[in-house]
């Protein structure tokens, strides 16, 4: 989560891999509005999923 780039601030990086682990996000919008999936792989089965969205509050 703390390989987050500055223009895609949402979640976590779009790939992490670190032994058995992937960690994968997708998304699409900006700041303002943004929607997205996260999720994390143990041995190739999904073992975590997360959708999110977010924007600003007017």
């Amino acid at each position: 989560m703390r390989n987050v780039s500055a223009d895609n601030p949402f979640r976590g990086p779009k790939e992490f891999v670190e032994g058995d682990y992937i960690y994968r996000d997708s998304n699409k919008g900006e700041l303002g509005k943004f929607v997205g999936k996260e999720t994390i792989s143990f041995a190739n089965e999904v073992v975590y999923s997360l959708h999110y969205s977010g924007g600003f509050i007017k």
